[in-house]
């Protein structure tokens, strides 16, 4: 699978936001990790994650981008790009960080 990591706050706490496209599945996917849980174990490490939706059905980029506006929160246009790219192309084996200028570094796997 691919992974484009981005790392940012939301509601002043530190998370991690990755998508990416998994090829065995052959869907996009996206979590949104809390980087600071709670010590208390009252809340879920995760803010969001694609395994809780309701739905059985594999959703579309468009879906994923609309759940991180709903949850306050943006990536870098480059990135969600490259999600695309990445499904258009069937890529896997690959991770990819952000930073919030756009700019990225292939961390491992394919490359163009």
């Amino acid at each position: 699978m691919s992974q484009h990591l981005f790392r940012t706050t939301h509601q002043h706490r530190p998370v991690l936001i990755t998508m990416g496209w998994d090829r065995p599945l052959q869907y996009v996917f996206l979590t949104v990790k809390r980087l600071d849980p709670a010590e208390d174990g009252r809340e879920s490490d995760y803010l969001y994650t694609n395994l809780d939706d309701e739905t059985t059905e594999p959703s579309s980029l468009e879906y994923y981008c609309a759940q991180l506006t709903r949850l306050g929160l943006e990536i870098p246009p480059s990135m969600r790009h490259a999600v695309a790219d990445d499904e258009a192309q069937n890529v896997g084996n690959k991770q990819v960080e952000y930073h919030a200028d756009g700019s990225c570094r292939v961390l491992y796997g394919e490359t163009d």
